[in-house]
């Protein structure tokens, strides 16, 4: 309950973006606070907003999954799960490319699927190594 105070005047009264998304987890797990994952989202997409991965990766998987009786959001889940990787946060990336590649929360593109797949590989994430080498391999046979 300290630390959620904490993180609620760091967040809506001098928007520290760390705060918000420390605060969104909290809400989320209902660790030292009543769960509230509409509140947790709020705080997510404040943080977001500001540019800070880990909160837009938070917010796409709140929103993919979210958890209170809400339909998913996958639109959403997918532009949250773009900006976390524009911002190198390689989970996000991996989340994006999924997305894109199985056309859920627009319309299917496989060449940005394995474009965020690939900056995912970069950011060092093996597995994503592994998917990108696999569709490259399918992608020369099939030529």
């Amino acid at each position: 309950a300290r630390a959620a105070r904490h993180y609620r005047k760091a967040c809506e009264g001098h928007a520290h973006l760390r705060a918000c998304n420390n605060l969104g987890v909290l809400e989320d797990k209902g660790a030292g606070v009543p769960v509230d994952h509409a509140a947790a989202r709020i705080h997510y997409a404040r943080a977001c907003d500001g540019d800070l991965g880990d909160a837009c990766f938070n917010l796409g998987m709140a929103l993919a999954d979210p958890g209170d009786h809400v339909e998913p959001d996958a639109v959403h889940a997918r532009a949250a799960f773009d900006r976390g990787c524009a911002h190198d946060h390689v989970d996000s990336c991996v989340n994006a490319g999924i997305l894109w590649f199985r056309g859920q929360g627009g319309a299917a593109d496989p060449v940005i699927g394995r474009a965020r797949l690939a900056r995912a590989c970069e950011l060092g994430d093996g597995h994503a190594c592994e998917t990108v080498k696999e569709l490259t391999t399918t992608e020369t046979e099939t030529k």
